[in-house]
């Protein structure tokens, strides 16, 4: 039976159904070209732009499904076909396709700016059981809230809180910024008997992220490769798994969005909440891997892929390793310090589990 790429990173194959809403995308790397919609039940495909299909139910996960299925194929320049049946996204196809379009721009004299969001849930000490709030207008606010949602009859309430930095010019800062609204929620509530949980999947169908993001850099696979390798597959390695089940859909390698600052999300991680405290090595290393071209050579294998959905501790943290020792023998002796020091906080958390 044929193994297509994205089926490593659980995406399933399917045959075009007619009553699916299906999406056909040309692009290169991370920019749609063209877009073409076929709604469930018709016969033609019409195109539309990115703000249209954005406007469809999920269609902003058809659109991440489109970018990550190129990624693990390795096409740089494609025509995805990908269908929503219900609420279940799936592949059709994939082809090498040349585009000519125009790239967004990014301005040169800007340098790249740092942010994160990152994001919590809060239990009652006295009964253990996990605290909803009620809806609000969040735009703005630094501690907001997750689009997740909890009913109980005609009310609805929302259990994710999301954490928010501004953005900042380094790794070292942005984990002052990340520090300092970590305290800020700890001290709200710190009067309310209520306590901080954090992680990939704390409850139920709830899962946890914890995005950086970059403006005025765009997305290419040589650095998402850098971050799936260098950032997220150590991290799993130090993990106890309890995040396994967030990676087969939110916490996919090579998770990613666009922003509206020339830049990108990167969106693999779950909750890094618990390495704040004592995390500057581990901020450093975030901004080191953002900026720095050529710290890996290899691609993205399927036996890494494999180790990290699987949970795979002692062959992530074997990957992690070769990977670190690579780039002390190879780069820079400023990276080779940085790295040397992520890999030391690496170390201590490891055998802190």
């Amino acid at each position: 039976m044929k193994i297509d790429p994205w089926n490593v990173h659980k995406i399933e194959t399917s045959l075009p159904l007619d009553n699916a809403l299906q999406v056909k995308v040309s692009g290169s790397e991370y920019d749609a070209s063209r877009i073409f919609l076929k709604e469930p039940m018709k016969d033609q495909f019409k195109e539309i732009t990115i703000k249209n299909l954005k406007s469809y139910y999920l269609g902003q996960e058809l659109l991440d499904i489109v970018f990550q299925a190129a990624y693990y194929s390795d096409k740089r320049f494609f025509t995805v076909h990908v269908q929503r049946f219900g609420k279940e996204i799936q592949m059709i196809s994939m082809k090498y396709a040349p585009t000519v379009h125009k790239r967004e721009e990014t301005n040169d004299k800007d340098y790249p700016l740092l942010g994160s969001d990152f994001e919590v849930m809060l239990t009652n000490n006295e009964t253990k059981k996990f605290v909803s709030v009620p809806m609000m207008e969040d735009e703005g606010r630094q501690v907001g809230v997750d689009r997740a949602l909890i009913r109980k009859g005609f009310t609805f309430s929302q259990p994710i809180l999301e954490l928010r930095t501004k953005p900042v010019k380094s790794g070292i800062e942005l984990h002052k910024e990340c520090f300092r609204v970590k305290k800020k929620l700890e001290q709200n509530i710190k009067n309310k008997k209520l306590s901080v949980i954090s992680g990939g999947n704390p409850h139920s169908r709830f899962y946890l992220g914890g995005h950086f993001h970059i403006s005025n850099q765009r997305p290419t696979y040589e650095t998402v490769n850098q971050l799936d390798q260098l950032v997220s597959i150590p991290l799993a390695a130090i993990s106890k798994n309890e995040d396994i089940n967030r990676r087969s859909s939110y916490g996919r390698l090579g998770s990613l969005r666009k922003n509206n600052y020339a830049g990108f999300e990167y969106r693999t991680l779950s909750s890094w909440y618990k390495y704040i405290d004592g995390g500057k090595p581990f901020f450093e290393w975030i901004e080191t891997v953002f900026l720095t071209k050529q710290l890996c050579d290899n691609p993205l294998s399927k036996q890494m892929s494999e180790a990290y959905y699987r949970g795979d501790l002692q062959e992530l943290w074997k990957i992690t390793e070769s990977n670190i020792r690579h780039i002390q023998q190879t780069t820079s002796k400023a990276v080779k310090i940085k790295a040397d020091r992520f890999m030391q906080w690496l170390y201590e958390r490891k055998q802190n589990h």
